[in-house]
């Protein structure tokens, strides 16, 4: 890697050198043209890099083999061709291959890291001599999208699911990708973004500036196929030509396929133009990308589509399908480019006639941002984000090397990244992954190093929520009847206070606000022992059973302040009702208003990394509870807490014994809790404000450190 190559990246020169593992060996299919140089960067950057592939280049590819780059090595290969059928309605030919000499090749070579592209044969023999060797890492990546993987058979997705989940860390070429990784149940931890890139030098030295009769041009390059989606928008042009007789319009095609002749027959309106350049050489295309004005990409389903990048960096706006990841994750509507589904006939031709009428100063504005925004994807970038991921899998701190070890590379590398369009979080605006999917809902993950928060969007409306509230929590029938989810055990709660005996003194006069106090059993038991204590509960069921019991009770926090409008308090409690809130960090802003200055804020609630949760997934209770809206683990619950006011967080490990458990379940849980996968998290915060120094609650800054392993 060049010192300018460093610079474009935001790393040191010196972060070339760095140690790694002694040998690493890439299992691939073939070479396309564009990977040739990722490829060669990594040998470059790597004492000992070696590439198997299973065949010099597939059959039906206009490319030539390249097998120039040192310690490259074709494999024993059986290979054959296969009919797919995509639910977008296209049947695909397309080629499978079992190197079936990998597990000798691996064992004789012994690499510390394995890398295997695709999710197949190559995959499982890789996985297969990472359990003989269990030293060795192995890195899959998955170069796959949303669409690409629709109507994938269900023993495919098992053995996936199998696989992945063995897997040590998983390359992956954009957020679909990323979001159907998750679905596996894959941490975000292991997840790390490698999108396609090439070598744009050529095409970036292409004048921004076209000639009259070349800034409308459209250009398609790809392979001739139904896949790629190119009769249903000769359909829409031509109709569009049909209605716009007085202007012209000119179509150059670059490639080769099964459909080749069909489309050079079809027939188009007089003033229509479309020129067949057949197979044009890799090394060519720059010459093409000059003579057009814009790219025309309507995929069915790609997992990305290098023609986009090659394109935007030539300055060409790209006319594409959201069907592609590379459109999804690169081509801004208007801005560098117009985006459609190709499903959808209205919105094709909406983004084709809106292409076709945009002034030329508008154009140029778009050639500029095109260029522009893939200026980061170099074959340098790719490398260091494949090196990223072998530094995780190589280091026992794992996710702490996950971007480098300085905070500012990683800062400019999150600065770097175009926005995603994938849902943000709803606390710190970072991009977030799909992790499952929820009824006619969806569970999220933010990918922010700082928050990690995973929460449900949509959420459920109002009337939903009082309905799940009243038949699984607090129905009308009386107390007596049984709920699947409401009264943690009084014997809990009990050591729960002991504890709380231990850090604070004497619990004896202090007032205590139980926030979501439900029918008022944790409000019961610190009356018990002194406390002076309110709740406050929505649920008109479980306040009138809570103030049956004598607890003084509130619907709201506003309501309490109306009316008793000085009243703080020394420590408010969240017992398992944190998952509940819609935002929950405006609630403790809220809470922070009454709590007197070194008052305590304890919150409890379920952790998203403890056993059952890795075991059961989406299947686990807390993901299943519908009045559940946020989910947390131990990361996310302190950086919510510290970052909304509360210094000195701190994670508070309660010994306590559940009376329902006999020896062995004892023996499990004391296991959970010295290994962090116990069930339960407890953190607590404190206010170091006075009243009139709360801050605003529209700002919520970058969170400070917090002690994840108090024990008590």
């Amino acid at each position: 890697m060049t010192k300018e190559d460093c610079a474009q990246m935001g790393l040191s020169a010196e972060h070339n050198i760095e140690a790694l593992p002694a040998r690493i060996t890439w299992i691939a299919n073939f070479i396309p043209p564009y990977a040739a140089w990722m490829y060669q960067n990594l040998g470059e950057r790597l004492q000992d890099f070696r590439l198997l592939l299973s065949t010099g280049m597939e059959k039906g590819r206009t490319w030539a083999p390249d097998l120039s780059l040192p310690n490259t090595r074709i494999q024993r290969t059986l290979s054959w061709t296969y009919q797919s059928r995509h639910p977008n309605g296209f049947t695909e030919t397309l080629q499978a291959h079992f190197p079936y000499d990998t597990i000798p090749l691996l064992l004789k070579e012994k690499p510390k890291v394995v890398i295997s592209s695709e999710l197949g044969a190559r995959t499982v023999q890789a996985l297969i001599y990472r359990l003989l060797c269990p030293a060795t890492r192995l890195i899959v990546r998955a170069t796959v999208s949303e669409v690409s993987e629709q109507g994938r058979g269900g023993v495919r997705r098992r053995l996936r699911r199998v696989m992945l989940n063995h897997a040590d860390a998983i390359l992956v070429n954009g957020q679909s990708g990323a979001r159907y990784i998750r679905r596996f149940g894959v941490p975000l931890e292991k997840l790390f973004t490698v999108p396609y890139t090439t070598d744009t030098t050529a095409l970036t030295r292409l004048p921004l500036e076209k000639p009259p009769e070349a800034a409308l041009r459209l250009l398609f390059v790809g392979q001739l196929i139904g896949r790629k989606g190119l009769f249903p928008f000769l359909e829409i042009l031509r109709e569009w030509a049909l209605r716009h007789e007085t202007r012209t319009v000119n179509l150059w095609v670059v490639g080769t396929g099964c459909l080749g002749d069909s489309l050079e027959r079809y027939t188009f309106p007089s003033n229509v133009t479309v020129r067949f350049l057949g197979a044009v050489p890799y090394g060519n295309l720059p010459n093409v990308y000059a003579e057009c004005g814009l790219l025309v990409f309507p995929t069915l389903s790609d997992e990305w589509g290098m023609v986009v990048n090659e394109a935007m960096a030539a300055g060409l706006p790209v006319l594409g399908s959201l069907y592609s990841q590379a459109v999804e994750e690169l081509v801004r509507d208007a801005q560098n480019g117009w985006c459609f589904r190709p499903d959808s006939k209205n919105e094709m031709y909406s983004a084709l006639d809106r292409a076709l009428n945009t002034s030329e100063s508008k154009m140029s504005e778009m050639r500029r941002d095109a260029r522009k925004t893939v200026a980061y994807l170099t074959p340098s970038y790719a490398a260091e984000r494949v090196l990223d991921a072998v530094r995780f899998v190589s280091s026992q701190r794992g996710a702490n090397e996950r971007l480098g070890s300085s905070l500012n590379e990683n800062l400019e590398f999150r600065r770097c990244r175009p926005a995603s369009r994938a849902m943000n979080c709803l606390f710190c605006g970072h991009s977030a992954v799909m992790r499952f999917q929820r009824n006619d809902s969806l569970i999220w993950e933010c990918t922010g190093e700082d928050c990690g928060l995973e929460f449900l969007h949509p959420q459920p409306t109002d009337e939903q929520l009082s309905t799940a509230y009243a038949s699984l929590y607090y129905p009308d029938r009386g107390p007596q009847r049984r709920v699947p989810f409401e009264n943690t055990p009084v014997e809990v709660l009990e050591q729960a206070l002991d504890c709380l005996t231990i850090r604070l003194g004497n619990l004896n006069g202090l007032e205590l606000l139980d926030y979501g106090c439900g029918q008022g059993r944790l409000c019961a038991l610190a009356a018990r022992r002194g406390m002076t204590v309110t709740g406050i509960e929505p649920s008109n069921t479980a306040r009138m059973q809570a103030r049956g019991s004598g607890i003084v009770v509130f619907g709201s926090l506003e309501e309490l302040i109306r009316s008793v409008p000085e009243t703080s308090f020394d420590l408010i409690t969240l017992w398992d009702v944190i998952e509940h809130l819609r935002e929950p960090w405006y609630d403790l802003r809220s809470l922070q208003r009454v709590l007197k200055p070194g008052g305590r804020l304890l919150v409890s609630t379920m952790n998203t990394r403890s056993l059952g949760a890795r075991i059961q997934g989406p299947r686990w209770e807390n993901y299943s509870n519908p009045t559940h809206t946020f989910f947390f683990n131990r990361h996310s619950l302190g950086s919510m807490i510290a970052r909304t006011g509360f210094v000195g967080t701190e994670e508070w490990i309660l010994p306590i014994r559940y009376p329902q458990h006999g020896f062995l379940r004892r023996s499990v849980h004391r296991f959970l809790m010295a290994t962090s996968l116990n069930a339960e998290i407890v953190f607590v915060g404190t206010n170091d404000r006075t009243p009139d120094e709360n801050p605003s609650s529209d700002s919520f800054p970058v969170a400070a450190n917090f002690n994840s392993n108090y024990r008590i």
